[in-house]
């Protein structure tokens, strides 16, 4: 019974936090929690709450390399390590083209 309340329960849990607080912060124009602190409180708040998430967001993006790298794996069978850097390459090149555009719009 709990491998059927697993997905279930996550897929609930997804929707609430998206209807909840995702949609009211991206109404807001808020992209990070960052954002938040500076707009309630100040800046000094917006620069304290990033610098104690970020030694946090480490283990996240290292999990989430590492399952874009497994992913590239299934499909192009080449071993993992290389398809992670593949993939930190694939980031890299997405976010330096979104800081292009968003200069030049």
């Amino acid at each position: 019974m709990g491998v059927i309340e697993d997905p279930s329960g996550a897929t609930c849990y997804l929707v609430l936090v998206g209807l909840l607080v995702a949609l009211p912060l991206y109404q807001m124009n808020i992209l990070t929690f960052s954002d938040f602190y500076r707009n309630r409180f100040e800046p000094r708040v917006e620069l304290l709450s990033s610098l104690c998430m970020v030694p946090f967001y480490f283990g996240w993006i290292t999990a989430q390399l590492v399952a874009l790298g497994i992913l590239f794996q299934a499909v192009t069978y080449i071993p993992t390590l290389d398809d992670i850097w593949i993939g930190i390459a694939v980031v890299l090149i997405y976010l330096h083209w979104r800081a292009v555009a968003d200069i030049h719009h």
